[in-house]
Parts: structure tokens; sequence; C-alpha cells
């Protein structure tokens, strides 16, 4: 979507890509996309766009886990490892019970 694609036609290419599989959860790491890429190590490709591509592609995620939060589980990347972790762990584990 960060390339002028709707979201739409993501997902219908991504539905293509997958042959039909969509994720039963989605995890988005949520992050200010500068402080994410102070964060990277050695950019590649996609980490050398500008930072408005980093503020699109953001954007895309947090308005596609608006269109189904129940699927999407969008957590603070700005805690600590272990906090994040306990609420993928605790996520995953619900989930799997339900």
């Amino acid at each position: 979507m960060a390339r002028g694609l709707g979201a739409v036609e993501v997902k219908s290419l991504s539905l293509w890509a997958t042959r039909g599989l969509i994720p039963d959860i989605t995890i988005v790491l949520d992050l200010d996309p500068t402080l994410g890429l102070s964060r990277a190590g050695k950019p590649d490709r996609l980490e050398s766009e500008e930072i408005s591509f980093h503020h699109k592609v953001r954007n895309a995620f947090l308005e596609l886990a608006k269109l189904e939060p129940a699927r999407f589980l969008v957590i603070d990347a700005t805690q600590n490892v272990n906090s994040i972790s306990q609420q993928i762990i605790s996520e995953v584990i619900k989930r799997l019970q339900a």
C-alpha cells in the first residue's frame, strides 16, 4: 500500500501469492519509523527507502488492523522486550485455546 496500491489490490495479491491462505493472527509491532530505523542494522533495499515510505507502511498496517481487529494484534513496540513477548505469548495461547 505504501507504493500506491489500495487495500483491495494488496489483499488480492496476498491471496494470490499464498493461494488463498489467510493467517489466523497478524502481529504488528507498532513503532515510529524513525526509531525503528535507528534500531535496524545494515540497511537493505527497504530500509533505504525515504522515511515517508516507512510512515506509509506503518499507517497501512494500522489501517488493516482497524479493518480486521479480530485478526490483528497491534503491540506498542516501545515497550521492553519481555513485555512485548509476554503479550504475544498470551494472545497466541488465548487463540489456541479458543
